[in-house]
């Protein structure tokens, strides 16, 4: 039997033994049936499910074979198909990806366009079919940063409108509310989706030549596909976007250029910069002061991210530069009113 022939059948059939086709019904659904006798089709048919079922020590046979009131019916073997398509290595790698996205997009992960169930039930089987591929499945997690919080809820027709105009590059038309309670309406050319710290996040233009800005989903009332087709810039590179929006922490004060970042760090407090470093050209000075705190560096982007990442450990000064120096009293001192 061909590939492709193998391939058309096994796209027929189904995974459970309640959808179980008999030739017939697999010789209905034929692509190009009208090209072949009605008995020499079903005849051919025949040959290959038996070629396809047939119990081959090698585990060859892709599929189970039953019998209701004297026909046989044919349903996925669907460990053997897995075998066959899929590496334990790209099974692994295909449910540690879908645990990151269940992460970034929630229940819309487990479902429609996102959900690909079948693909995650054979790179199941694939991972349970050996002991050691089994264990790293049940032993390997990936949590996100923080304290855990929930995600933001987002209407499920506001992201179906989101994934067709993404991918049928259409317009989308959506109401907004802003994060100061500003609403209006948009009408945008939509250029991707990115999934942060359980938030989803539309990036679109409004015309070629403006620049790129992203809008959290959960933040949309309403949400239409649109009747034109989408404008993608050429230049647009989602990857690009992100990292020039770092990550999406916001640079404040537009294309601020970065700051020469001087930090002063406690011992209980250093091995977060240890760890986890600022920045690429971050630097630790060797020696620790007399009072046993060391001096940290880096040039890192002035995002609005910055203080408050700065301030959520313990045992850290900013020396440098003044701005950061000066924004993050200004942080202590409401801090310490709110508290006192």
């Amino acid at each position: 039997m061909k590939l492709p022939t193998a391939i058309a059948l096994l796209r027929m059939l189904k995974s459970v033994p309640e959808a179980a086709l008999s030739v017939e019904e697999i010789a209905a659904r034929w692509p190009d049936r009208h090209l072949h006798t009605q008995a020499g089709l079903r005849r051919n048919i025949q040959r290959y499910m038996a070629e396809l079922s047939a119990d081959d020590a090698d585990g060859a046979d892709l599929v189970n074979k039953i019998r209701e009131n004297g026909t046989d019916r044919y349903y996925l073997k669907l460990s053997r198909v897995a075998n066959w398509f899929m590496t334990e290595e790209i099974a692994l790698q295909l449910l540690a990806t879908r645990q990151t996205l269940e992460r970034s997009f929630g229940n819309f992960a487990r479902k429609g366009k996102l959900g690909a169930a079948q693909i995650r039930e054979i790179a199941e089987a694939v991972a349970q079919s050996n002991p050691e591929t089994k264990r790293i499945r049940e032993r390997i997690r990936i949590v996100p940063d923080g304290i855990g919080r929930l995600p933001a809820v987002s209407n499920e027709k506001v992201f179906n409108a989101c994934i067709q105009a993404v991918s049928m590059a259409r317009k989308l038309e959506f109401s907004y509310t802003d994060s100061k309670g500003k609403k209006g309406k948009h009408v945008v050319n939509p250029q991707g989706l990115v999934g942060k710290d359980g938030s989803i996040y539309l990036v679109a233009t409004t015309g070629l030549s403006d620049k790129p800005h992203h809008y959290a989903l959960h933040r949309m009332a309403s949400a239409e596909l649109g009747t034109r087709s989408a404008s993608h810039r050429n230049d647009f590179d989602l990857d690009k976007y992100i990292e020039s929006e770092h990550g999406f922490s916001h640079v404040l004060r537009g294309a601020e250029t970065p700051v020469a970042l001087r930090l002063r760090v406690g011992p209980g407090t250093l091995f977060h910069f240890r760890e986890r470093r600022l920045w690429h050209d971050q630097v630790i000075r060797d020696k620790p002061g007399k009072d046993g705190w060391h001096i940290v560096t880096a040039t890192v982007p002035n995002t609005v991210l910055l203080v408050p990442f700065l301030m959520s450990l313990q045992d850290v000064e900013a020396l440098e530069p003044e701005s950061v120096r000066e924004t993050a009293a200004q942080w202590a001192k409401s801090a310490a009113a709110l508290y006192s």
